[in-house]
């Protein structure tokens, strides 16, 4: 730290400034663990036991090309191979709408490799790669996509027909695997991201075995090259030279058989086998380039021994057999230039091992966040820690005490804000370790209520507080009121109800606060519906808005609060207090009589803060006025967009289904080039 000597800038006798210089201690940024990372991303991209969906109809293929830009963003170098990885997955993720009506319905997950050799470590490894994975879906049972065949798409393009066969035959780096469980985000009741761990197949033993096998034929097929080279500037034992033949014969049938199985499991998994794509290329030439070497060598053995054994060499055998030889010539000089093309391809964008998987991990932490860019981590840090540690308390008392102890939070909350009200929770709870507290409160909560008394946490020391005013011991409080036991405590208590922390209510440029005042004992990482629908909220022009009002139905399909937040701090910004209530009346009915009818149809989970979107954008885009007299004519017109809307990105076919052999579930093919739906 370099700052003015005592706060004021002046100078010595040569004329040098006065500087005060401390040195400070270098911050280091914690490191993360496997777990902690994937239970973020179940909090933001899953809910529960839902199977979450990102639904795209067949004109919004520009939104899944922005999120394969934030996935992939562009680097200092290696830019044309980042366009072309991002075109890849596209193609095979875009390809999959044949399964779904030709709308896309499709998910991120994220698998992480470890080098542990344990799952305990590997779980809780801070050293990691992490590999976005694609899923879609295919079957259904009754329209239910749970327990069926989901298609997987990696990094690299490659399609899975299913969980089984992604974890089988995927290609990420030797080690152990951490992974969403079945390839879905869920949780369990305590909200805690179940996953799963397995080894990679690049770890098994067949595929090291499979390496080494590649390794020394490489090493024996570069040894053999060098003998011919040395047979035309010196004498070379015939034996080398035979020997060498034998090696050459040998790696050209090797790596014809390596090549073909590469294009067979290419073709596979849905990944280009055009000569347009350099690997594909590379294992067409090692086809071409083994076949019709070994074939050359096989037929120039053939010739010189029949020679040697004086029989007669037709013009035609010898033309067929020089040809033959040119052919090899000409592919294996064709594969050198090309693996040389490659390499200096590679070394002008900087292509290593290493740096891709840097690539690859930057890929999958960027997004969904809206992903991550949706958490607000550094702003979160400090309350997410605060709720875990209050959750965890409640835990552990009964129900009646956890309903008086919702009740003192809540207040508690109300009359401090959110960051110094449940500092005060904290404490209180620490600073009275026996409960009782709490069972004294609720057998006298109806009379502190007659009285209109309401107990909180004090500040420190302070323990229970009536009306933010008289600290008070509980149990005293009790007697007096129950058993008329000592002088009355209720006549110290000379301040009304406090009011309402600045804090709670002002959401115009912060979020709305979710209190959690769940009775039964939920402890899910995310706020149960029913305490969200409990908050409120203070418009711009400062009128106070009870979001219980609009009913239950619309929290209990929150899929993502911080997208719930956002969406209703925008239409509070944008429109007056009569037009948000409509708008939000509008949602209440659109979900309680419109909503279970189009589940039903189109078998999917729509959760409230789209349906808030889309209410959004129709008043934004297709409303010349945004008052409430105006758009209450618009109604209707509004609830029929909503439906159309949602009916139009129906993912299930009504064509001829055919039975899945693997899930036993059903799906349909349908044709994914354009057609006039006026010939039906």
């Amino acid at each position: 730290m370099v700052a003015p000597l005592n706060g004021e800038y002046t100078f010595d006798e040569n004329g040098n400034v006065n500087l005060y210089i401390k040195p400070t201690r270098k911050s280091v940024k914690k490191m993360r663990t496997v777990l902690e990372v994937q239970q973020d991303f179940a909090n933001n991209s899953g809910f529960k036991k839902e199977i979450i969906w990102d639904l795209l109809s067949k004109e919004q293929s520009g939104m899944l090309k922005d999120k394969l830009n934030n996935l992939i963003p562009d680097q200092e170098k290696g830019n044309r191979k980042i366009v072309e990885m991002r075109k890849i997955i596209f193609d095979s993720v875009w390809a999959q709408r044949k399964y779904t009506n030709r709308n896309s319905l499709s998910a991120i997950i994220y698998v992480f490799v470890s080098d542990c050799d344990r799952k305990e470590l590997a779980i809780n490894a801070k050293k990691f790669s992490c590999h976005p994975v694609f899923r879609t879906r295919k079957c259904t049972t009754d329209g239910d996509s749970s327990h069926c065949c989901m298609i997987f798409i990696d990094e690299l393009g490659r399609v899975y027909k299913n969980w089984k066969t992604y974890l089988a035959n995927n290609e990420l780096p030797s080690g152990l695997m951490i992974a969403p469980l079945n390839g879905i985000y869920t949780t369990d009741y305590n909200g805690h991201v179940q996953l799963e761990v397995h080894p990679t197949p690049n770890g098994s033993a067949a595929k090291q075995l499979l390496g080494v096998a590649d390794t020394a034929t490489a090493v024996a097929g570069f040894g053999a090259a060098t003998i011919p080279l040395a047979a035309m500037m010196m004498t070379v034992a015939p034996a080398l030279i035979t020997g060498a033949g034998a090696v050459c014969a040998t790696t050209a049938a090797y790596s014809a058989i390596r090549s073909l199985c590469n294009l067979v499991d290419r073709k596979k998994h849905e990944q280009s086998i055009g000569l347009d794509n350099s690997q594909a290329r590379n294992a067409w030439i090692g086809v071409g380039a083994g076949v019709v070497g070994v074939g050359a060598s096989r037929a120039t053995n053939v010739m010189t021994r029949a020679a040697a054994a004086g029989k007669e060499i037709s013009l035609a055998t010898e033309l067929l057999v020089n040809g033959m030889n040119i052919s090899s010539i000409v592919l294996s000089g064709t594969g050198v230039a090309n693996g040389i093309l490659d390499l200096l391809i590679k070394y002008r964008d900087d292509e290593e091992v290493t740096s891709m998987e840097l690539v690859q991990l930057a890929a999958s932490l960027v997004l969904f966040t809206h992903s991550v860019s949706n958490f607000r981590m550094a702003s979160t840090l400090v309350n997410d820690t605060h709720s875990a540690t209050i959750q965890d308390y409640r835990k552990s008392l009964s129900n009646r005490q956890r309903k008086i102890f919702d009740k003192m939070s809540k207040e508690t909350i109300r009359i401090k804000g959110a960051q110094q009200g449940k500092v005060d929770i904290i404490r209180g709870a620490n600073d009275m370790p026996s409960k009782q507290y709490l069972n004294d409160l609720y057998k006298i909560n109806k009379k502190l209520n007659e009285a209109k008394v309401r107990p909180a946490f004090g500040a420190a020391g302070e323990g229970v507080v009536l009306n933010n005013d008289v600290a008070v011991n509980t149990n005293d409080l009790r007697n007096n009121l129950q058993h008329n036991k000592g002088s009355s405590v209720l006549n110290s208590v000379t301040k009304p109800i406090p009011t309402t922390h600045s804090e709670v209510n002002a959401v115009s440029n912060s979020k709305l606060l979710i209190v959690n005042v769940n009775n039964k004992g939920d402890s899910s990482a995310q706020p149960s519906a029913v305490a969200i629908g409990m908050g409120s909220i203070v418009l711009p022009n400062n009128i106070l808005i009870s979001l219980s009002e609009y009913g239950t139905r619309l929290y209990e399909i929150i899929a993502n609060t911080g997208s719930f937040d956002d969406i209703i701090t925008t239409m509070a910004d944008a429109f007056s207090q009569q037009t948000f209530e409509f708008l939000m009346k509008l949602a209440q009915e659109f979900v309680e009589t419109h909503l279970e009818k189009i589940r039903n149809t189109i078998k999917i989970f729509i959760p409230a803060e789209t349906i808030l979107y889309r209410i959004f954008l129709y008043v934004e885009n297709n409303c010349a006025s945004q008052t409430y007299a105006f758009l209450h004519t618009k109604k209707q017109e509004i609830l029929r967009s909503l439906n159309i809307y949602f009916n139009s990105l129906n993912p299930n076919s009504y064509l001829n289904k055919i039975r899945c052999d693997i899930c036993g579930g059903s799906y349909s093919i349908c044709n994914l080039q354009d057609f006039n739906y006026a010939q039906l």
